[in-house]
């Protein structure tokens, strides 16, 4: 498990539209890594919106937005144009990013289902409401967010405690501007 203070673990990748992406020692700026569901998850579109719609408020401060999905290439080659994405999306479907950085899987779906019986019904209806596309991931996949600092340094880290988190967008823009 990575925590605050842990050099991020590496990261490179291919967006699916892009120049290679490779996190660590050498960056320079803060970067925003989103950890979601995959792209026919209606909590995944729901996420993808919400950072798209604050996305300017992390390029004002000098901050890259940077999305991995499980989702194939073949499908997010569709998505991230017909839904006009202004950040890197990298396709994972082997989980071996997810891995690397501790963001795991609901184990039994119990987290999901006791956050819906306890409240969670307007996450559910606001996810719905971008849709639900084929289910192309492991519909357990947890989403999770972090910051990671110039010089590769995690500033931010939040583990996804059920499948409706949304991205904490408010803390996020505050690790980047102390980072």
């Amino acid at each position: 498990m990575v925590s605050v203070g842990d050099i991020a673990p590496a990261l490179v990748g291919q967006p699916v539209f892009g120049l290679p992406v490779e996190l660590g020692a050498k960056q320079r700026h803060p970067v925003a890594v989103c950890f979601v569901r995959h792209l026919g998850s209606p909590f995944c579109r729901a996420a993808l919106a919400q950072l798209q719609a604050r996305y300017a408020e992390f390029d004002v401060v000098g901050a890259q937005v940077l999305v991995i999905t499980p989702s194939p290439f073949e499908v997010a080659t569709d998505f991230v144009p017909r839904h006009q994405l202004l950040f890197p999306v990298i396709c994972d479907p082997d989980r071996a990013h997810f891995e690397a950085w501790g963001v795991g899987l609901d184990r039994s779906l119990l987290g999901t289902v006791k956050t819906l019986a306890l409240g969670g019904l307007p996450e559910l209806a606001d996810g719905l409401s971008y849709g639900q596309g084929r289910v192309d991931g492991d519909p357990r996949q947890l989403p999770a967010w972090f910051v990671v600092g110039p010089g590769g340094r995690l500033r931010f880290v939040r583990l996804g405690a059920s499948v409706t988190e949304g991205p904490p967008i408010d803390a996020m823009l505050e690790a980047v501007c102390s980072a």
